[in-house]
């Protein structure tokens, strides 16, 4: 990886930081890179204070956390009516503490759009996505919403169900899905 690269994406992370009021903490929780790393990396430090300076796996993982390409994409996605559509099901979702079911042909922007979408700081702690294929049964699909809430699966479906409806925490709905305060 160059220099030239490394600071670029030290520009884009101070960039996406200050563009949605995010801390350096944020930032060091969501990529999983040292605060030792961190904070030079977005003062422009690319050494920080090491002989061969920070190393590119740091970078490559704070580029993927902030959503910005290092390697040439043959895939481009595109925006289509169909991923409009379901990012506004989604928002939908959220507003009003609701549940999508979304169906489309493979290759239609599904993935990626809920990726996306799952991506922003916003929604990332509040949203849960459990992928499902016409090989799956009501079991497989209560087992991984179980694990997806760290809920000990046993049990008969009703009472698993029960469990993670205790696991969920309260959401203010008005606020996007962010969760409420204490004692509101």
């Amino acid at each position: 990886m160059t220099t030239e690269i490394k600071q670029q994406i030290a520009l884009a992370a101070k960039d996406y930081l200050s563009e949605n009021s995010l801390s350096n903490n944020w930032l060091v929780e969501a990529s999983g890179v040292n605060e030792r790393y961190v904070s030079p990396m977005l003062n422009g430090d690319l050494k920080a204070g090491l002989k061969n300076g920070i190393g590119e796996i740091h970078f490559k993982k704070v580029a993927k956390t902030i959503g910005f390409a290092i390697e040439e994409n043959y895939w481009i996605n595109a925006e289509t009516k169909q991923s409009e559509r379901l990012e506004v099901e989604l928002l939908d979702a959220k507003k009003n503490g609701g549940t999508r079911v979304i169906i489309g042909q493979t290759g239609c922007g599904k993935t990626y759009t809920i990726d996306q979408f799952m991506a922003k700081p916003r929604y990332a702690d509040s949203s849960y996505r459990i992928t499902v294929s016409d090989m799956h049964t009501v079991n497989d699909i209560i087992n991984e919403w179980c694990e997806k809430l760290n809920v000990v699966s046993k049990g008969g479906r009703i009472t698993r169900l029960s469990k993670t409806e205790r696991k969920i925490p309260d959401f203010d709905i008005g606020r996007g899905g962010e969760p409420a305060p204490s004692g509101s």
